[in-house]
Parts: C-alpha cells; sequence; structure tokens
C-alpha cells in the first residue's frame, strides 16, 4: 500500500498546480506534451482460473510523452507520438517495469463535415524492460482500425478491430522456448460511444470481442484436460518458505474467447484531464476453463 498512498500523494499535490493553467489546443498542426499519473487496483493479476491463486495488487503509473501533429489538407491528419513510463507494484514488485512506446496515427475523413465519418488508424510499437521478470521482456505492436461517426451533437459512435502480437528479438533460441507462455498474439473486435455532458465531461463506454492468445499462472500442475498451447516456468507467484515446501508457479498460454468491458469519465479541469474508468474481462479456453478479472483507474493527464 506504500506506494498507492505516494500516488495519492503525489496527485492532490499536484492538483492546484495545473488546474490553473488554460486548456491545451485540441486540433491543428504543432508539437505537444503530456505528463499522466494514475493508480490502478487489479483484482486477478496472475490471470488465473484457480481461485487459490487469484491475487490482486495495486499499481502506481508515471508517463510523460508526446508528439506531433500535422494536418494534410482538409480531411487528413496524421500524429507521430512517444511515450516513456513506469508502472510500479505494491506487492508483487518484480512485475515492476519500465515501457517505451512510439506509435503512428492516420485520421482521414473522406467528406469533411460535422456528422461525416471519419477513419483512424493507429499503430503502436511497446518495448518493456521489467525489474526481475526477464521472461516477459519484449517488443509488443498493436494496430487499431476504427470507423467513427457523431451520431448527435454529443454523441460519437465508433466501430472497430484490433490486433496484437508479442515478439522477442533480443532473445536466443532457447530463451524463446523456455519463455514461450509469454508469446501472445490476439484479435479483437469493438463497438463504442463517447457521450458529452454540459461542461465538457465525457461518459465513454466500450465492448469487445477478443480471439487468441492469454498467459494464466497456475501453481502446480495444470488440469490434464487443459488444452494448452506453451508452458513456462514462473516466479513471481511462488509463496515458498523453503525450497522443499515449495509449489512452484507455471505460466500457460491458452487460446480463448474473451468478453471485455470498459466504462469511464474525462472530466476536463482547465488544462488538466480527470481519467476514472472501470474494466472488466471474462474469458474461456478452448478445454472450458473461465477468467475474469476487473480494473479500476484514476488518472491525472497534463497537456502542454
Amino acid at each position: 500500500m506504500k506506494q498507492l498512498k505516494f500516488a495519492i500523494f503525489l496527485l492532490l499535490v499536484a492538483l492546484p498546480f495545473v488546474t490553473s493553467l488554460s486548456k491545451a489546443e485540441t486540433y491543428g498542426s504543432g508539437w505537444y506534451q503530456e505528463f499522466q499519473f494514475a493508480t490502478e487496483y487489479e483484482d486477478n493479476i496472475s490471470r488465473s482460473y484457480k481461485d487459490e491463486d487469484q491475487v490482486s495488487d495495486y499499481i502506481a503509473t508515471i508517463s510523460y510523452g508526446g508528439g506531433h501533429s500535422r494536418k494534410l489538407g482538409d480531411s487528413s491528419q496524421v500524429i507521430l507520438s512517444g511515450y516513456a513510463s513506469y508502472n510500479a507494484f505494491d506487492e508483487f514488485d518484480d512485475l515492476s517495469n519500465l515501457t517505451l512506446n512510439g506509435g503512428i496515427s492516420w485520421v482521414y475523413q473522406p467528406s469533411p463535415g460535422y456528422g461525416s465519418i471519419w477513419y483512424d488508424v493507429t499503430s503502436n510499437l511497446t518495448l518493456s524492460k521489467y525489474k526481475n521478470y526477464d521472461a516477459r521482456e519484449g517488443l509488443l505492436f498493436n494496430i487499431d482500425t476504427s470507423l467513427n461517426r457523431r451520431i448527435k451533437n454529443n454523441l460519437v459512435g465508433h466501430l472497430g478491430y484490433r490486433y496484437h502480437d508479442s515478439f522477442f528479438p533480443q532473445k536466443s533460441s532457447n530463451e524463446k522456448s523456455q519463455d514461450e507462455a509469454w508469446d501472445v498474439n490476439g484479435h479483437e473486435i469493438y463497438l463504442g460511444m463517447d457521450y458529452q455532458f454540459e461542461g465538457s465531461i465525457v461518459f465513454f463506454a466500450e465492448y469487445g470481442f477478443r480471439q487468441g492468445d492469454m498467459t494464466s499462472i497456475v501453481s502446480g500442475p495444470i488440469e490434464p484436460k487443459s488444452d494448452y498451447d506453451a508452458k513456462s516456468p514462473d516466479h513471481v507467484f511462488n509463496d515458498c518458505a523453503s525450497v522443499e515446501d515449495c509449489t512452484l508457479t507455471w505460466a500457460y498460454r491458452v487460446e480463448t474467447d474473451m468478453h471485455k468491458a470498459r466504462v469511464g469519465l474525462s472530466i476536463p479541469i482547465r488544462q488538466l484531464n480527470l481519467d476514472l474508468s472501470a474494466n472488466y474481462y471474462d474469458a474461456e479456453s478452448n478445454s472450458g476453463q473461465s477468467y475474469s478479472d476487473w480494473m479500476l483507474k484514476a488518472g491525472l493527464l497534463w497537456y502542454f
């Protein structure tokens, strides 16, 4: 809980400084910067189907980055971005990690107009470095394509597709084989909406259905009927008083069908955004095991 208390302290300290600043320009060409501070509670960070293996934790995140936005005529815009983030886990400190992210986004509206459809294609590449969890270190590629339209003056709808794939170019063939449980990819379709209240407060909601890999942590042997693609040793969730009494945990890569839901509020306070969100997923593997997790997050996002 120490990191959570420190996170809340920093959030309260930052609030009076940033609320006196003017709101950043949203559209147009130019450079921008962002600073984000967030706290999160996750219910099942081990992604386990066994009740006794499900553990929760608090995560504090600090992120800094920015980019350049460039208008291309009247119908499109390109945004280049880069971010560095540190995620500190309160109890399972070995999961604490530094990530470096680079991305490009292209927005295109064939017929410029307030009620016209526009398309968004965003691609990111993320490098992760863990405090003490080399098996998870690698690159994650993802792409998000969406069709968007303003349904009413204060309501925007989104329909999209996502793909993600992890890979480990820095590892030897032996290391890749040993850490294969974290070599995952998946596809997702989603439907979302943004509703703007008076005062520029935005409520957002999204439902997604994903098919693909998931890494699950299980203590001891996995059920004989389980269908999994890869198995790797795991040390983070071992709770052993001695080697003799230790029940080892293993990471398994399983194919799942996953239902995802996300809701939240974005509350602007001059140049600051206060984001509150809740995420939930429910997944089932090919062999029938059920997995679920929910996350609560509060963050401050400062544009300048």
